[in-house]
């Protein structure tokens, strides 16, 4: 398995079949609000009271707390919807280009729809270690919505402070886990078998392969690394100019309503453009472990070569 040439083929895919880049562009833009789970407690503690007096139980009080948790779990299992069937979708288009050259957006969404199922089931499945790394650190958050304090309202301040210390514990889990779980929902998309069956294969397809998929794991990796360091210094230098017309417009007219109101299609604008350019970047990525997947299963395929008979004549 040459990783350069399944590189360049999912670069050419991403190029030159656009009707991947939607799916790309809705993981990005909607699907990775799953991504970011410190959100639900940072609203959970702008709701609850900061000072002793307000502490005591009222029904307005856990009324809007309750329905801005509801209102946050709702938008994240939308945004988990969003991100799976994409996901899902751009794995089957994949194979169908690589298997007819040919596919559309409505087989994609019917093929996401499809597999959506089999995908959160992967998803869970193959996530578990760091899932739960992730449900101990953000478990003690329950407090503050059942005791709302000004006790608990330091603890969710306190938690949400240490994401950046889980996310060194779950980072290199979820880069050792994205091997098997590129093969093993691949096993399940694209040869129809069933998620516990996928999952009990890939790791053993993987093993057998090893050799010949890590080189393609750490270069995409390392391709990973470097263009999330470029998009955000791109982003950062994009914020910068942004506050820095703002804070020019504010110092003029000294209205801050105007200045964000100038402000605000710029930053729309770059949350866009960010969006899309991660968004292209996932499309490739998918179709390289897609291509990759089709290299390593014709290749278990194949008829091994029969030995060569040599004939002694009498």
């Amino acid at each position: 398995m040459d990783s350069w040439y399944i590189i360049r083929r999912a670069a050419w895919i991403t190029g030159h079949y656009r009707l991947l880049w939607p799916f790309g562009f809705l993981v990005v833009l909607i699907g990775g609000a799953v991504a970011y789970p410190q959100v639900f407690l940072l609203v959970l503690r702008w709701s609850l009271p900061i000072d002793g007096a307000a502490a005591s139980p009222s029904l307005p009080q856990h009324s809007s707390t309750l329905a801005a948790v509801l209102a946050l779990l709702a938008w994240l299992g939308v945004a988990a919807i969003a991100s799976y069937l994409s996901e899902g979708a751009m794995v089957r288009m994949v194979g169908e280009i690589e298997r007819s050259g040919s596919t559309s957006i409505e087989q994609g969404v019917r093929a996401g729809w499809g597999c959506l199922r089999a995908v959160v089931r992967i998803a869970l499945l193959s996530g578990l270690p760091v899932g739960i790394v992730l449900a101990q650190c953000s478990a003690p958050a329950a407090l503050s919505l059942l005791w709302p304090s000004p006790e608990a309202s330091a603890l969710t301040e306190i938690i949400c402070s240490l994401w950046p210390m889980v996310a060194l514990v779950t980072l290199p889990l979820a880069a050792a886990m994205n091997l098997p779980y590129e093969f093993i929902l691949r096993r399940c998309l694209l040869e129809g078998r069933p998620a516990g069956a996928a999952i009990r294969e890939g790791p053993r397809m993987v093993r057998r392969n090893l050799r010949r998929a890590a080189p393609l794991w750490v270069t995409l990796l390392g391709a990973g690394l470097a263009a999330g360091l470029l998009l955000t210094l791109l982003n950062l230098l994009g914020l910068f100019a942004i506050i820095r017309m703002a804070s020019t417009l504010w110092a003029a007219s000294h209205s801050l309503a105007a200045a964000a109101l100038a402000a605000l299609p710029c930053f729309l604008l770059l949350v866009v453009a960010f969006s899309f350019l991660h968004g292209l970047y996932l499309v490739f990525y998918s179709a390289a472990w897609t291509v990759a997947y089709h290299a390593v299963a014709e290749s278990e395929e194949a008829p091994a070569r029969l030995p060569r008979l040599v004939l002694l004549r009498a």
